[in-house]
């Protein structure tokens, strides 16, 4: 099984497209202006800074809690808002909060979705070799279709 990549580093652009170098992004608690750390690294042992400063590629290493949703505001270096979107939320915390739960998720995705592409398959079974036989001319049968409407496979 696999899963899709998480974005590696967060990185801001200016409205040219050029890289946001020096941006503050302020973390909070969703719904709040309460600081809420993000972390370095994946291993949650290193916090951010808050706000955590953009480097000179725009780039920066934001790791979230698995506990809790966010509230994001980026500000250029100078101090002026750009944006704010509330209830960010780890993949996990979305998931039900836990990498089992996570995986669990995942995996009734995939299930779904090999249900429905073994449905897809049926249906087209049934619709190009079932439905379109044309009996009995399709047989090989010859003659009138009215006498050989009625009968039996196991005789062919």
């Amino acid at each position: 099984m696999a899963s899709l990549a998480p974005t590696p580093k967060m990185q801001f652009f200016k409205d040219n497209g050029h890289p946001l170098v020096g941006a503050k992004l302020y973390t909070y608690y969703a719904g709040s202006t309460t600081p809420l750390t993000t972390w370095t690294d994946s291993t949650a042992t290193t916090a951010n800074t808050n706000p955590v400063i953009s480097d000179a590629r725009g780039e920066a290493s934001v790791w979230l809690s698995t506990s809790y949703a966010y509230k994001f505001v980026l500000k250029d270096s100078s101090g002026a808002a750009i944006w704010t979107q509330d209830n960010i939320r780890n993949i996990l915390v979305a998931a039900g909060g836990t990498e089992a739960a996570f995986n669990a998720a995942e995996a009734a995705t995939v299930a779904a979705s090999h249900a429905a592409d073994a449905a897809a398959y049926l249906d087209t079974y049934i619709d190009e070799v079932i439905l379109n036989v044309t009996f009995p001319l399709d047989l090989g049968l010859v003659g009138d279709p009215v006498i050989y409407s009625t009968f039996d496979l196991g005789t062919i």
